[in-house]
């Protein structure tokens, strides 16, 4: 299910659908404003990472049972970039809910 939660939200943000992306957000930490100009500042085009890659997803636990943290390093033109959103996965009630925490330059 995390991996079904982080495609669904990469898949957004490729087809530019940054409302829909914020208004699915769990925590709002992020603004809609800052979730955009980050990933339109970025060179080149927001692309899918190859399935393999987000197959092998770096989950990190947290200080709660019910969260990951998950980082995900951005594609640009089918290339890896070092740009990565990192966000929060929730598990409440076996429904799945991201929340963005950052999109930085590692």
């Amino acid at each position: 299910m995390i991996k079904k939660v982080i495609r669904e939200l990469l898949e957004s943000l490729i087809e530019g659908h940054f409302e829909q992306v914020f208004k699915k957000d769990f925590v709002k930490k992020i603004s809609i404003e800052d979730i955009k100009d980050e990933i339109l500042a970025y060179p080149g085009v927001l692309t899918l990472p190859p399935i393999e890659k987000l197959n092998n997803l770096d989950l990190y636990d947290t200080n709660f049972e019910n969260q990951l943290w998950v980082d995900i390093p951005l594609w640009f033109n089918n290339e890896e970039s070092d740009l990565t959103l990192s966000c929060l996965v929730y598990n409440i009630d076996n429904e799945y809910h991201y929340s963005i925490e950052d999109i930085h330059v590692l």
